[in-house]
């Protein structure tokens, strides 16, 4: 269980968790499930709704996932290499400018990419 905090009003968070599969799950079997508190803007009462994700809803590889997850995880992927995670060690910068090329559509991401390919240079 994790507890992702609080986000304001008219703010979006993104959050990234990494599952390993086994081979023994059915394709409609519960991997995880996601609970969301929210309330109206100035509203009272919190209103609880839950998500739940089976196997079957899981993109068999990375490069079939929806280009916003893959975005994300090239943010994800730059971030560790920026402050040297050991698990970044496996990451090459040209893949994760790659991913993050191809899924950038508007001008924030193009920024990003701008931003990651002098990081890349400057190792």
């Amino acid at each position: 269980q994790v507890d992702a905090g609080e986000v304001g009003s008219g703010h979006s968070v993104t959050a990234l968790y990494e599952l390993e599969l086994s081979g023994n799950a059915s394709d409609a079997e519960t991997l995880a499930t996601t609970r969301f508190r929210f309330k109206a803007p100035r509203g009272e009462q919190a209103s609880e709704q839950s998500v739940s994700f089976t196997r079957g809803q899981v993109a068999p590889r990375f490069e079939d996932g929806s280009p916003d997850l893959r975005f994300a995880a090239s943010v994800a992927a730059a971030a560790d290499k920026l402050r040297r995670a050991p698990e970044a060690s496996k990451y090459l910068w040209d893949d994760i400018l790659e991913v993050a090329r191809a899924t950038s559509a508007t001008p924030e991401r193009r920024e990003f990419v701008a931003l990651m390919t002098q990081a890349a240079h400057r190792k």
